[in-house]
Parts: C-alpha cells; sequence; structure tokens
C-alpha cells in the first residue's frame, strides 16, 4: 500500500511540475538578449527553406551565434569606448589595465563563439551540398542579419569614431 501511495504522489507531482512548466513557458519565445539591446530584427525563414528542419535550425543557431557575436562587441564599446581615438600617452594607468581587462575578456569571448561559428560553418557546407542554388541564395538570411545588427551597433556607437 506503501508503494501505491508513493506511486501516486509521484505521478502527481510529475503532472504538476508539467503543468506549471508548460504554463510557465506560456507558449512564448524568450525574447532575444540582442533584441532587447540592440533593436529587434525579426528573421524571415524564406519559403523555400521552411519545409527544410536542418535549413531552419541552421539560420536560427547562425543567427544566435551572430547575435552573441554582436553583444560581444557592444560589451566592449560600452566597456572601454570612451577611450576610443585617445592617444596611448594620454591614458591613465587605470584605463589602461581597464582597456587590457576588456580585451581579454573579450579575447576569450570570442574564442567561444568563433568555435559555434566554425560548427555552423561545416554545418553549411554539408547543406549546401543537398540544397537548389535559388535555396543556397535564400540562405543569406544570416548574411543579412549579422549586417542588420552590425548597422545597429554603429548607429549606437557613431559618437565613438
Amino acid at each position: 500500500m506503501k508503494t501505491k501511495n508513493l506511486y501516486s504522489i509521484l505521478s502527481i507531482a510529475t503532472i504538476l511540475a508539467l503543468s506549471f512548466a508548460l504554463t510557465a513557458c506560456g507558449g512564448k519565445k524568450e525574447e532575444n538578449k540582442a533584441d532587447k539591446k540592440l533593436g529587434k530584427i525579426e528573421i524571415e525563414i524564406p519559403e523555400s527553406l521552411q519545409d527544410n528542419p536542418e535549413a531552419v535550425e541552421y539560420i536560427h543557431g547562425m543567427t544566435e551565434v551572430a547575435d552573441d557575436y554582436a553583444l560581444l562587441v557592444d560589451e566592449l564599446y560600452e566597456e572601454v569606448g570612451e577611450y576610443a581615438g585617445m592617444e596611448e600617452e594620454d591614458l591613465k594607468m587605470k584605463d589602461k589595465l581597464k582597456i587590457t581587462a576588456a580585451t581579454a575578456n573579450y579575447a576569450l569571448s570570442v574564442g567561444e563563439i568563433m568555435m559555434k561559428w566554425g560548427e555552423y560553418e561545416s554545418k553549411r557546407v554539408d547543406m549546401y551540398e543537398n540544397l537548389e542554388e535559388d535555396d543556397v541564395e535564400a540562405m543569406k538570411v544570416v548574411w543579412e542579419h549579422l549586417e542588420k545588427r552590425f548597422e545597429q551597433i554603429e548607429e549606437k556607437y557613431q559618437d565613438f569614431e
């Protein structure tokens, strides 16, 4: 009898946990950090690729990598952008240390992003072998996304140039 009660309690707890998880998520897609910080960019999957799960996954994954890189550049600008255009001899020691720490963090983080980028590039090469020329052209949506992100960063930090 104790086993049956334990089984019932575990079943109810599992159902409650799943219900909570589903309602907590609410079916809403989590807003992208880059969209919040730099501005919303809609990702439009070309119609010819919508039935290709591999292409859809690639587009979403690669745009996420591009967003991560854009956020990293944005963070670097936030941390040391005020020093842009300054001569080294005009910087105080604390400024130099701040720049060194920020660029070291950037270098470490960019390495992780480039690893992901490389993985997606391998997927792209494999995938392109099985796509029609029009579909390959449609995949440029990824590069367009990256260009838009950098336009946002350039606009945000235009005063630092």
